[in-house]
């Protein structure tokens, strides 16, 4: 079968072979390989285990998702073995490409990195090819954030772009940071209503003869941020959103902090939000290109996971490249000698016979490929790299 259908498909498998680190099996011997090496990276063993943990992730994937299409397009019966020879040996194939790919992640991860291996209770539940997926994955989602940091840090942002994104709505990043003193109660309840309302007039007319704000908050607010002195530590924009951060604020609050006028300013009437009372004072005021170009700039560093992912992907190519491999000879279907060979000369492997080979169903290649674009169409749009992920 032309290799170009198995491509396509294993882009998807992949992903979720990479993904899947749980297995119904018991463990073997607390974590430890049980079975023979059968290569290495950069000196590190990689097992038989391993080996048939995504040889199987491969065939069951393939064999619930693409059994039927196989049979109707290319006369291809996954369960019977001179048939699926061909599909067998790429699964093999790329069962060994994914034992490299997922060492390499491990080696980037705690050699570049220095993240660290995490250790579960499931390394004496899992068996150990299972064990050891769960914990590159572990490693490798560490690593996709520490390389996202370092794509982000990379940036740079022109101040003439930043003032620009200033200028189309500058109340989106003018700001105020204020502190405040809650008082909740149940909203819907009169009498709780006016109690804490009378509560919150006289820690105001304390405020007014100049009790400290922060004792006060600390003494009576009920809310988090009492232990800080009320301070909210982020600012706030006149539209309720935090521009420092994420999230936003209750309107009636924002509001409430807008109309203050100088900085040490406190609300002289309880605001009421369905949290309860909030006595507000104003901390700071941000106003300007310059008292914001530092968010500004911040906020307009972005990296997309499929950027990241293609960044760890070159990564990986380059850690396989430059690596010591020990490779591995002991395929039950896949021949890499004659996969060299039909490397090396760019021709189709042939038969016995001499003849190229072809599906049973007598399709020419041509037509297989054309065949395999349309009936796995749908996997492309989850893998167009044909790279591997992780998950």
């Amino acid at each position: 079968m032309k290799k170009v259908l198995l491509v396509v498909v294993l882009v998807v498998v992949l992903a979720f072979a990479a993904a899947c680190a749980e297995t119904d099996s018991p463990a073997d011997t607390a974590g430890a390989p049980s079975g023979e090496a059968v290569g290495s990276l950069n000196g590190v063993d990689l097992y038989r285990d391993e080996f048939d943990y995504y040889f199987s992730q491969y065939f069951m994937s393939y064999f619930q998702n693409y059994y039927s299409m196989f049979q109707a397009y290319y006369g291809i019966d996954m369960l019977d073995e001179a048939s699926a020879e061909s599909l067998l040996a790429d699964m093999e194939y790329a069962a060994w490409q994914e034992m490299l790919n997922m060492e390499a992640i491990r080696q980037i991860a705690t050699q570049d990195y220095g993240i660290e291996e995490p250790s579960y209770y499931l390394q004496d539940v899992l068996d150990y090819a299972s064990y050891r997926n769960l914990i590159i994955n572990s490693v490798y989602n560490d690593l996709f954030y520490a390389v996202q940091a370092e794509m982000l840090e990379a940036l740079t942002i022109s101040d003439e772009d930043a003032r620009a994104k200033y200028e189309e709505d500058p109340a989106a990043w003018d700001s105020r940071s204020t502190s405040h003193i809650l008082l909740k109660f149940d909203t819907t309840d009169e009498a709780a209503r006016e109690e804490a309302y009378a509560e919150a007039i006289a820690l105001i007319e304390r405020l007014q003869a100049g009790e400290d704000f922060a004792t006060l908050a600390q003494e009576n607010s009920d809310d988090g941020s009492a232990a800080d002195g009320g301070k909210i530590d982020s600012y706030v924009n006149v539209y309720a959103n935090i521009v420092d951060g994420s999230g936003s604020l209750y309107t009636e609050y924002v509001d409430a902090a807008f109309a203050l006028e100088n900085i040490g300013d406190f609300t002289l009437e309880p605001v009421l939000s369905s949290a309860g009372y909030h006595i507000i004072k104003l901390d700071d005021i941000r106003e300007g290109f310059d008292a914001s170009k530092e968010y500004i700039m911040d906020s307009m560093k972005t990296v997309s996971d499929e950027e990241v992912q293609a960044e760890l992907n070159t990564m990986i190519s380059e850690k396989l490249e430059t690596a010591e491999i020990v490779e591995m000879t002991d395929f039950r279907y896949y021949d890499p000698a004659a996969a060299e060979a039909t490397d090396e000369s760019g021709e189709a492997a042939t038969d016995e016979s001499g003849e190229a080979a072809t599906e049973e169903n007598g399709e020419t290649e041509a037509e297989e490929t054309e065949t395999a674009e349309d009936g796995a169409a749908d996997t492309e749009t989850n893998g167009e790299s044909g790279e591997t992920t992780v998950e």
